[in-house]
Protein backbone atom coordinates (compact mmCIF):
# COMPACT_ATOMS: atom_id res chain seq x y z
CA UNK A 1 0.00 0.00 0.00
CA UNK A 2 2.82 2.39 1.04
CA UNK A 3 4.26 1.48 -2.34
CA UNK A 4 1.15 2.40 -4.46
CA UNK A 5 1.36 5.50 -2.42
CA UNK A 6 4.64 6.80 -3.61
CA UNK A 7 3.88 5.78 -7.53
CA UNK A 8 0.50 7.68 -7.15
CA UNK A 9 2.20 10.75 -5.93
CA UNK A 10 5.09 10.54 -8.28
CA UNK A 11 2.63 10.10 -11.16
CA UNK A 12 0.81 13.51 -10.05
CA UNK A 13 3.62 15.54 -9.92
CA UNK A 14 5.31 14.38 -13.22
CA UNK A 15 1.39 14.91 -14.84
CA UNK A 16 1.40 18.25 -12.95
CA UNK A 17 4.80 19.79 -13.93
CA UNK A 18 4.92 21.71 -17.13
CA UNK A 19 7.86 22.81 -19.14
CA UNK A 20 7.81 26.82 -19.54
CA UNK A 21 9.53 29.08 -21.75
CA UNK A 22 10.17 32.74 -20.69
CA UNK A 23 11.46 35.33 -22.45
CA UNK A 24 12.92 38.62 -22.12
CA UNK A 25 15.52 39.34 -24.54
CA UNK A 26 14.91 43.36 -24.14
CA UNK A 27 14.10 45.08 -20.76
CA UNK A 28 15.29 46.45 -18.00
CA UNK A 29 15.62 45.94 -14.45
CA UNK A 30 12.04 47.23 -13.79
CA UNK A 31 10.84 44.41 -16.63
CA UNK A 32 12.90 41.84 -14.68
CA UNK A 33 11.27 42.92 -11.78
CA UNK A 34 8.31 41.75 -13.26
CA UNK A 35 8.97 38.47 -14.32
CA UNK A 36 11.27 37.18 -11.78
CA UNK A 37 8.90 36.49 -9.45
CA UNK A 38 6.51 34.46 -11.49
CA UNK A 39 10.15 32.75 -12.29
CA UNK A 40 10.20 31.54 -8.81
CA UNK A 41 6.91 30.37 -8.35
CA UNK A 42 6.82 28.16 -11.52
CA UNK A 43 9.96 26.14 -9.66
CA UNK A 44 8.07 26.55 -6.60
CA UNK A 45 5.49 24.51 -8.13
CA UNK A 46 7.95 21.85 -9.50
CA UNK A 47 7.55 23.22 -13.54
CA UNK A 48 10.60 22.92 -15.79
CA UNK A 49 11.56 26.39 -16.61
CA UNK A 50 13.79 27.77 -19.62
CA UNK A 51 14.35 31.64 -19.79
CA UNK A 52 16.07 33.24 -22.21
CA UNK A 53 17.58 36.71 -20.62
CA UNK A 54 19.58 39.49 -22.12
CA UNK A 55 21.93 39.47 -19.56
CA UNK A 56 23.54 37.27 -16.39
CA UNK A 57 20.41 36.25 -14.63
CA UNK A 58 19.62 38.61 -11.63
CA UNK A 59 19.68 35.97 -8.88
CA UNK A 60 21.78 32.76 -7.97
CA UNK A 61 19.35 30.32 -7.64
CA UNK A 62 19.97 27.11 -7.21
CA UNK A 63 17.79 24.50 -9.15
CA UNK A 64 17.93 21.54 -11.56
CA UNK A 65 14.40 22.76 -12.90
CA UNK A 66 15.78 25.80 -14.22
CA UNK A 67 17.95 26.68 -17.40
CA UNK A 68 19.20 29.74 -18.58
CA UNK A 69 20.14 31.14 -22.39
CA UNK A 70 22.05 34.58 -21.49
CA UNK A 71 22.27 36.52 -24.92
CA UNK A 72 25.11 38.22 -23.75
CA UNK A 73 24.90 41.12 -25.46
CA UNK A 74 27.33 44.26 -25.67
CA UNK A 75 27.49 46.00 -22.80
CA UNK A 76 26.11 49.50 -23.22
CA UNK A 77 29.54 52.24 -23.92
CA UNK A 78 28.21 55.00 -25.03
CA UNK A 79 26.85 57.28 -21.82
CA UNK A 80 25.14 59.46 -24.36
CA UNK A 81 21.93 57.71 -24.16
CA UNK A 82 21.38 57.93 -20.46
CA UNK A 83 22.33 61.40 -20.64
CA UNK A 84 19.32 61.67 -23.50
CA UNK A 85 16.79 60.20 -20.95
CA UNK A 86 16.46 64.16 -19.00
CA UNK A 87 15.94 65.91 -22.48
CA UNK A 88 12.93 63.43 -23.04
CA UNK A 89 10.32 65.61 -21.56
CA UNK A 90 11.08 68.12 -24.47
CA UNK A 91 10.02 64.79 -26.64
CA UNK A 92 7.17 64.72 -28.85
CA UNK A 93 5.93 61.56 -27.50
CA UNK A 94 5.12 60.15 -31.00
CA UNK A 95 8.74 60.95 -31.77
CA UNK A 96 9.98 59.36 -28.77
CA UNK A 97 7.70 56.44 -29.86
CA UNK A 98 8.86 55.65 -33.21
CA UNK A 99 12.58 55.75 -31.74
CA UNK A 100 11.86 52.37 -29.85
CA UNK A 101 13.11 50.16 -32.99
CA UNK A 102 16.51 50.89 -32.08
CA UNK A 103 16.12 49.39 -28.03
CA UNK A 104 15.25 46.12 -29.99
CA UNK A 105 16.67 45.98 -33.26
CA UNK A 106 19.98 44.61 -31.56
CA UNK A 107 18.59 41.99 -29.30
CA UNK A 108 15.87 40.85 -32.05
CA UNK A 109 19.56 39.77 -34.35
CA UNK A 110 21.12 38.67 -31.04
CA UNK A 111 18.02 36.45 -29.85
CA UNK A 112 17.75 34.58 -33.71
CA UNK A 113 21.29 34.17 -33.92
CA UNK A 114 22.09 32.53 -30.48
CA UNK A 115 22.81 28.93 -30.97
CA UNK A 116 20.81 27.89 -28.09
CA UNK A 117 17.44 29.60 -29.68
CA UNK A 118 18.19 27.66 -33.17
CA UNK A 119 18.70 24.32 -31.68
CA UNK A 120 15.75 24.56 -29.61
CA UNK A 121 13.42 25.44 -33.55
CA UNK A 122 15.35 22.89 -34.84
CA UNK A 123 13.89 20.61 -32.08
CA UNK A 124 10.23 21.27 -32.54
CA UNK A 125 7.41 21.83 -30.31
CA UNK A 126 8.80 20.77 -26.86
CA UNK A 127 7.45 23.92 -24.12
CA UNK A 128 3.81 23.85 -22.92
CA UNK A 129 3.82 27.32 -22.82
CA UNK A 130 5.70 30.58 -24.00
CA UNK A 131 5.73 33.37 -21.84
CA UNK A 132 7.10 36.85 -23.18
CA UNK A 133 7.82 39.24 -21.15
CA UNK A 134 8.30 43.21 -21.07
CA UNK A 135 7.70 45.65 -24.03
CA UNK A 136 9.32 45.46 -27.98
CA UNK A 137 9.72 41.81 -27.28
CA UNK A 138 6.45 40.63 -29.08
CA UNK A 139 9.19 39.48 -32.17
CA UNK A 140 9.66 36.06 -30.65
CA UNK A 141 6.24 35.26 -30.55
CA UNK A 142 6.74 34.62 -34.46
CA UNK A 143 8.62 31.64 -33.35
CA UNK A 144 6.10 30.47 -30.56
CA UNK A 145 4.13 27.96 -32.66
CA UNK A 146 7.02 26.40 -33.41
CA UNK A 147 8.18 25.50 -29.94
CA UNK A 148 5.60 25.52 -27.73
CA UNK A 149 1.55 24.36 -27.65
CA UNK A 150 0.46 28.05 -26.58
CA UNK A 151 1.95 31.69 -25.65
CA UNK A 152 1.21 34.31 -22.96
CA UNK A 153 2.19 37.64 -23.24
CA UNK A 154 3.18 38.95 -19.70
CA UNK A 155 3.25 43.24 -19.67
CA UNK A 156 4.84 45.20 -16.92
CA UNK A 157 2.15 47.64 -17.39
CA UNK A 158 -1.06 47.73 -18.52
CA UNK A 159 -2.43 46.37 -22.25
CA UNK A 160 0.19 48.68 -24.58
CA UNK A 161 -2.04 50.55 -26.53
CA UNK A 162 -0.16 49.73 -29.88
CA UNK A 163 -0.80 45.94 -28.82
CA UNK A 164 -3.27 44.70 -31.56
CA UNK A 165 -5.84 42.91 -29.39
CA UNK A 166 -9.74 43.34 -29.17
CA UNK A 167 -9.94 44.39 -25.34
CA UNK A 168 -11.67 47.74 -25.06
CA UNK A 169 -9.71 50.84 -25.01
CA UNK A 170 -12.44 53.73 -24.87
CA UNK A 171 -10.65 57.11 -25.93
CA UNK A 172 -13.09 58.75 -24.02
CA UNK A 173 -12.04 57.90 -20.75
CA UNK A 174 -9.37 55.24 -20.99
CA UNK A 175 -5.59 57.87 -21.19
CA UNK A 176 -2.71 56.92 -23.27
CA UNK A 177 0.30 55.88 -21.46
CA UNK A 178 2.25 58.51 -23.75
CA UNK A 179 0.06 61.53 -22.25
CA UNK A 180 -0.44 63.26 -18.77
CA UNK A 181 -4.06 62.64 -18.70
CA UNK A 182 -6.17 61.11 -16.05
CA UNK A 183 -9.99 59.23 -16.67
CA UNK A 184 -11.64 62.59 -16.28
CA UNK A 185 -10.23 64.32 -19.61
CA UNK A 186 -12.22 67.89 -20.96
CA UNK A 187 -13.37 67.84 -24.97
CA UNK A 188 -10.08 68.81 -26.54
CA UNK A 189 -7.94 66.25 -23.92
CA UNK A 190 -10.60 63.46 -25.53
CA UNK A 191 -9.77 64.79 -29.01
CA UNK A 192 -5.79 64.54 -28.22
CA UNK A 193 -6.05 61.38 -26.89
CA UNK A 194 -8.29 59.57 -29.57
CA UNK A 195 -5.33 60.57 -31.78
CA UNK A 196 -2.97 59.65 -29.98
CA UNK A 197 -3.92 55.92 -29.78
CA UNK A 198 -4.52 55.90 -33.35
CA UNK A 199 -1.19 57.62 -34.63
CA UNK A 200 0.49 54.91 -32.27
CA UNK A 201 -1.05 52.08 -33.45
CA UNK A 202 0.03 53.63 -36.79
CA UNK A 203 3.29 53.99 -35.93
CA UNK A 204 3.57 50.26 -34.49
CA UNK A 205 1.95 48.50 -37.63
CA UNK A 206 3.77 50.28 -40.26
CA UNK A 207 6.76 51.39 -38.65
CA UNK A 208 8.31 49.28 -35.61
CA UNK A 209 6.30 45.56 -36.97
CA UNK A 210 7.85 45.94 -40.50
CA UNK A 211 11.33 46.54 -39.78
CA UNK A 212 11.61 43.92 -36.59
CA UNK A 213 9.58 41.63 -39.04
CA UNK A 214 12.38 42.08 -41.80
CA UNK A 215 14.89 40.69 -39.00
CA UNK A 216 12.58 37.72 -38.32
CA UNK A 217 12.33 36.63 -42.17
CA UNK A 218 15.72 36.74 -42.17
CA UNK A 219 16.24 34.07 -39.87
CA UNK A 220 12.62 32.34 -40.13
CA UNK A 221 11.26 32.97 -43.74
CA UNK A 222 8.49 30.68 -42.45
CA UNK A 223 7.16 32.71 -39.58
CA UNK A 224 4.27 34.31 -39.33
CA UNK A 225 3.88 38.74 -39.33
CA UNK A 226 3.87 40.09 -35.21
CA UNK A 227 0.50 41.14 -34.96
CA UNK A 228 -0.77 37.74 -36.33
CA UNK A 229 1.17 35.87 -33.68
CA UNK A 230 0.08 38.33 -31.07
CA UNK A 231 -3.77 37.66 -31.89
CA UNK A 232 -2.88 33.83 -31.08
CA UNK A 233 -1.88 34.28 -28.04
CA UNK A 234 -4.55 32.66 -24.97
CA UNK A 235 -3.91 35.05 -22.29
CA UNK A 236 -2.76 38.30 -21.25
CA UNK A 237 -1.32 39.16 -17.83
CA UNK A 238 -0.88 42.31 -16.56
CA UNK A 239 0.58 44.53 -13.88
CA UNK A 240 -2.39 46.83 -13.27
CA UNK A 241 -3.49 47.37 -9.63
CA UNK A 242 -6.98 49.29 -8.48
CA UNK A 243 -4.65 52.41 -7.42
CA UNK A 244 -2.37 53.85 -10.17
CA UNK A 245 -4.47 52.59 -12.90
CA UNK A 246 -7.89 53.89 -13.76
CA UNK A 247 -10.70 51.84 -14.28
CA UNK A 248 -11.23 50.33 -17.58
CA UNK A 249 -13.05 47.49 -19.50
CA UNK A 250 -11.23 44.14 -19.73
CA UNK A 251 -12.08 40.63 -21.15
CA UNK A 252 -11.81 37.23 -19.82
CA UNK A 253 -8.77 36.70 -21.39
CA UNK A 254 -7.01 39.18 -19.64
CA UNK A 255 -5.78 38.70 -15.66
CA UNK A 256 -4.06 40.86 -13.34
CA UNK A 257 -0.91 40.26 -11.36
CA UNK A 258 -1.02 43.77 -10.61
CA UNK A 259 2.22 44.43 -7.43
CA UNK A 260 4.14 41.30 -8.04
CA UNK A 261 7.29 42.79 -6.84
CA UNK A 262 5.92 44.50 -3.53
CA UNK A 263 7.37 42.56 -0.57
CA UNK A 264 7.22 43.49 2.51
CA UNK A 265 10.23 45.29 4.18
CA UNK A 266 13.02 43.51 5.70
CA UNK A 267 15.78 45.82 8.03
CA UNK A 268 17.71 47.55 5.98
CA UNK A 269 21.53 47.27 5.86
CA UNK A 270 23.27 48.88 8.89
CA UNK A 271 25.22 51.65 7.32
CA UNK A 272 21.51 53.37 6.20
CA UNK A 273 20.38 52.43 9.56
CA UNK A 274 22.75 54.59 11.42
CA UNK A 275 21.99 57.46 8.86
CA UNK A 276 18.19 57.25 9.31
CA UNK A 277 18.54 56.88 12.98
CA UNK A 278 20.29 60.43 13.07
CA UNK A 279 17.08 61.53 11.81
CA UNK A 280 15.27 61.58 14.91
CA UNK A 281 11.28 62.64 14.85
CA UNK A 282 11.75 64.77 11.76
CA UNK A 283 12.07 61.34 9.98
CA UNK A 284 13.89 61.27 5.94
CA UNK A 285 13.06 61.64 2.88
CA UNK A 286 14.02 58.99 -0.23
CA UNK A 287 15.43 60.58 -3.86
CA UNK A 288 16.00 57.47 -6.91
CA UNK A 289 15.06 58.65 -10.52
CA UNK A 290 14.80 54.67 -11.28
CA UNK A 291 16.87 51.96 -13.30
CA UNK A 292 17.03 54.36 -16.16
CA UNK A 293 17.54 57.75 -15.60
CA UNK A 294 20.48 57.99 -13.37
CA UNK A 295 21.24 61.28 -11.47
CA UNK A 296 24.52 61.82 -11.81
CA UNK A 297 23.67 63.06 -15.63
CA UNK A 298 21.16 65.48 -14.35
CA UNK A 299 22.23 68.91 -15.64
CA UNK A 300 23.77 70.79 -13.60
CA UNK A 301 21.51 73.41 -12.45
CA UNK A 302 18.91 71.09 -11.91
CA UNK A 303 21.50 69.18 -9.84
CA UNK A 304 22.67 71.99 -7.80
CA UNK A 305 19.16 73.19 -6.78
CA UNK A 306 18.35 69.77 -5.40
CA UNK A 307 21.58 70.39 -3.24
CA UNK A 308 20.63 73.38 -2.22
CA UNK A 309 16.49 72.39 -1.14
CA UNK A 310 17.55 69.53 0.54
CA UNK A 311 20.46 70.84 2.71
CA UNK A 312 17.73 73.33 4.39
CA UNK A 313 15.07 70.79 5.48
CA UNK A 314 15.31 69.44 8.75
CA UNK A 315 14.58 65.46 7.04
CA UNK A 316 17.72 63.35 5.89
CA UNK A 317 17.68 62.58 2.54
CA UNK A 318 19.14 59.11 1.00
CA UNK A 319 20.19 59.96 -2.73
CA UNK A 320 20.15 57.33 -5.15
CA UNK A 321 23.22 59.03 -7.01
CA UNK A 322 25.10 56.45 -9.60
CA UNK A 323 28.31 58.16 -9.63
CA UNK A 324 30.63 60.57 -7.11
CA UNK A 325 29.60 63.79 -5.80
CA UNK A 326 31.23 66.26 -3.08
CA UNK A 327 30.33 68.96 -0.71
CA UNK A 328 27.20 67.50 0.53
CA UNK A 329 26.11 68.56 3.52
CA UNK A 330 25.37 66.14 6.06
CA UNK A 331 21.45 65.50 6.08
CA UNK A 332 22.42 63.88 2.64
CA UNK A 333 23.31 60.49 2.00
CA UNK A 334 24.14 59.90 -1.94
CA UNK A 335 24.85 56.06 -2.71
CA UNK A 336 24.83 53.98 -5.88
CA UNK A 337 22.89 51.04 -4.48
CA UNK A 338 20.10 50.96 -1.90
CA UNK A 339 17.72 48.56 -1.48
CA UNK A 340 14.70 50.59 -2.27
CA UNK A 341 11.51 48.42 -1.13
CA UNK A 342 13.24 47.97 2.47
CA UNK A 343 13.79 51.88 2.85
CA UNK A 344 10.16 52.55 1.69
CA UNK A 345 8.79 50.02 4.68
CA UNK A 346 10.73 51.67 6.93
CA UNK A 347 8.74 53.77 9.69
CA UNK A 348 10.96 57.11 9.53
CA UNK A 349 10.12 57.33 6.15
CA UNK A 350 7.71 60.33 5.22
CA UNK A 351 8.64 61.55 1.60
CA UNK A 352 9.64 59.84 -1.84
CA UNK A 353 10.58 61.77 -4.75
CA UNK A 354 10.38 59.47 -7.98
CA UNK A 355 10.10 59.51 -11.84
CA UNK A 356 7.27 58.42 -11.30
CA UNK A 357 7.62 54.70 -12.93
CA UNK A 358 4.79 52.49 -12.11
CA UNK A 359 6.60 50.11 -10.34
CA UNK A 360 8.40 52.62 -8.32
CA UNK A 361 4.72 54.21 -7.53
CA UNK A 362 3.29 50.78 -6.65
CA UNK A 363 5.64 50.17 -3.95
CA UNK A 364 5.25 53.58 -2.65
CA UNK A 365 1.41 52.76 -2.02
CA UNK A 366 2.12 49.72 -0.93
CA UNK A 367 4.07 50.73 1.90
CA UNK A 368 2.11 53.97 2.48
CA UNK A 369 4.87 56.68 1.59
CA UNK A 370 3.68 59.69 -0.17
CA UNK A 371 5.49 60.93 -3.40
CA UNK A 372 6.75 63.87 -5.45
CA UNK A 373 7.11 62.63 -8.88
CA UNK A 374 9.20 64.67 -11.57
CA UNK A 375 7.92 62.05 -14.78
CA UNK A 376 10.51 62.33 -17.78
CA UNK A 377 8.94 59.70 -20.31
CA UNK A 378 6.69 56.62 -21.36
CA UNK A 379 4.16 56.13 -18.89
CA UNK A 380 4.84 58.18 -16.17
CA UNK A 381 3.51 61.21 -16.96
CA UNK A 382 -0.42 59.39 -16.87
CA UNK A 383 0.70 57.81 -13.29
CA UNK A 384 1.27 61.17 -11.98
CA UNK A 385 -1.71 62.81 -13.56
CA UNK A 386 -3.35 59.51 -11.61
CA UNK A 387 -1.43 60.02 -8.12
CA UNK A 388 -1.93 63.93 -8.40
CA UNK A 389 -5.78 62.98 -8.96
CA UNK A 390 -5.75 60.86 -5.63
CA UNK A 391 -4.12 63.00 -3.77
CA UNK A 392 -1.48 61.02 -2.48
CA UNK A 393 1.38 62.61 -4.54
CA UNK A 394 2.59 65.89 -6.20
CA UNK A 395 3.42 65.94 -9.61
CA UNK A 396 6.65 68.64 -10.66
CA UNK A 397 7.67 69.57 -14.42
CA UNK A 398 11.41 68.52 -15.00
CA UNK A 399 11.64 71.56 -17.66
CA UNK A 400 10.04 74.28 -14.60
CA UNK A 401 12.10 72.76 -11.65
CA UNK A 402 13.06 75.61 -9.54
CA UNK A 403 14.34 75.43 -6.42
CA UNK A 404 11.15 77.47 -4.95
CA UNK A 405 8.53 75.13 -6.74
CA UNK A 406 11.06 71.96 -5.71
CA UNK A 407 10.81 73.40 -1.66
CA UNK A 408 7.52 74.10 -1.94
CA UNK A 409 6.25 70.49 -3.12
CA UNK A 410 8.24 69.34 -0.51
CA UNK A 411 6.73 71.26 2.59
CA UNK A 412 3.40 70.39 1.04
CA UNK A 413 3.73 66.86 1.14
CA UNK A 414 5.25 67.20 4.38
CA UNK A 415 2.53 69.43 6.17
CA UNK A 416 -0.43 68.40 4.52
CA UNK A 417 -1.53 65.78 6.42
CA UNK A 418 -4.26 64.46 3.79
CA UNK A 419 -2.01 63.10 1.55
CA UNK A 420 -0.32 60.51 4.46
CA UNK A 421 -4.14 59.95 5.03
CA UNK A 422 -4.83 59.29 1.36
CA UNK A 423 -2.11 57.14 1.33
CA UNK A 424 -2.95 54.91 3.94
CA UNK A 425 -6.75 54.60 2.45
CA UNK A 426 -5.29 53.34 -0.95
CA UNK A 427 -2.19 51.10 0.31
CA UNK A 428 -4.98 49.21 2.18
CA UNK A 429 -6.96 48.82 -1.61
CA UNK A 430 -3.71 48.00 -3.11
CA UNK A 431 -2.73 45.12 -0.50
CA UNK A 432 -6.81 43.59 -0.59
CA UNK A 433 -6.10 40.66 -2.89
CA UNK A 434 -7.40 37.39 -3.68
CA UNK A 435 -4.02 35.74 -3.27
CA UNK A 436 -0.39 36.49 -3.64
CA UNK A 437 0.05 38.14 -7.63
CA UNK A 438 2.95 35.82 -8.23
CA UNK A 439 0.49 32.98 -7.58
CA UNK A 440 -2.13 33.82 -9.57
CA UNK A 441 -0.09 34.60 -12.55
CA UNK A 442 1.16 30.45 -11.94
CA UNK A 443 -2.59 29.43 -11.85
CA UNK A 444 -3.32 31.17 -14.82
CA UNK A 445 -0.20 29.68 -16.79
CA UNK A 446 -1.30 26.40 -15.53
CA UNK A 447 -5.17 27.33 -16.20
CA UNK A 448 -4.08 27.74 -19.94
CA UNK A 449 -2.36 24.60 -20.52
CA UNK A 450 -4.76 22.08 -18.39
CA UNK A 451 -7.36 23.79 -20.80
CA UNK A 452 -6.00 23.23 -23.67
CA UNK A 453 -5.18 27.05 -24.90
CA UNK A 454 -8.59 28.37 -22.96
CA UNK A 455 -10.23 28.91 -26.34
CA UNK A 456 -13.13 29.80 -24.43
CA UNK A 457 -11.94 32.94 -22.69
CA UNK A 458 -11.29 34.42 -25.93
CA UNK A 459 -13.70 37.04 -27.73
CA UNK A 460 -14.95 36.34 -31.24
CA UNK A 461 -13.67 40.31 -31.72
CA UNK A 462 -10.43 38.40 -32.56
CA UNK A 463 -12.02 36.96 -35.83
CA UNK A 464 -13.35 40.16 -36.87
CA UNK A 465 -11.96 43.00 -39.54
CA UNK A 466 -11.47 46.60 -38.70
CA UNK A 467 -14.57 48.00 -39.94
CA UNK A 468 -16.47 45.01 -38.53
CA UNK A 469 -15.24 45.31 -35.13
CA UNK A 470 -16.41 49.36 -35.41
CA UNK A 471 -20.26 48.22 -37.08
CA UNK A 472 -18.34 50.59 -40.34
CA UNK A 473 -20.50 48.10 -42.44
CA UNK A 474 -22.98 48.66 -40.51
CA UNK A 475 -23.05 52.05 -40.81
CA UNK A 476 -22.68 51.81 -44.35
CA UNK A 477 -25.81 49.46 -44.82
CA UNK A 478 -27.78 52.46 -43.10
CA UNK A 479 -26.37 54.80 -44.71
CA UNK A 480 -25.92 53.69 -48.57
CA UNK A 481 -29.73 53.40 -49.19
CA UNK A 482 -30.37 56.02 -47.66
CA UNK A 483 -28.37 58.30 -49.80
CA UNK A 484 -29.73 56.32 -52.68
CA UNK A 485 -33.59 57.48 -51.82
CA UNK A 486 -32.53 60.79 -50.77
CA UNK A 487 -31.33 60.86 -54.52
CA UNK A 488 -34.10 59.18 -56.31
CA UNK A 489 -36.61 61.42 -54.24
CA UNK A 490 -35.10 64.52 -55.93
CA UNK A 491 -34.54 62.99 -59.30
CA UNK A 492 -38.12 62.21 -59.06
CA UNK A 493 -39.27 65.40 -57.37
CA UNK A 494 -36.98 66.93 -60.83
CA UNK A 495 -39.01 65.30 -63.17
Amino acid sequence: MFLQTIVLLFLFQTASSFKIFCLLPVGGKSHEHILLPVVEELLKNNHQVTCVWPHKFPKNIDNPNLKIITLEQAPLKDTSTLQNVFKLPSTNPLSFFASFTDLALVPCETFFKNKEVKLLRKLGVQFDIILVAGFMNEFVLTMSHSIANYSVLLSPNIILPWTPVTCPRPSSFVPNMMLRYTDKMTLFQRFYNSFYFIAIRAINDFHLMPTLENIVYKYVPEASSINAAINKISLIITNTDPVIISPRPTMPNVVSAGCIHCEKALPVPKEFEDFIDGSGDEGFILFSLGSNAQSKYLPEEIKQRFIHVFSNLKQRVIWKYEGEIDNLSTNIKATKWMPQQDILGHSKIRLFITQGGLLSLQQAVYHAVPVIGIPLFADQGVNMARVQQLHIGYTLDFNNITAEHLEYAVNKILQDEKYNTNMLKYSKILKEQMGEPAKRAVYWLEYVIRHSGAGHLKSRAEELSWFQYFLIDLLLLLVIPCFIMVKCVKIFLKY
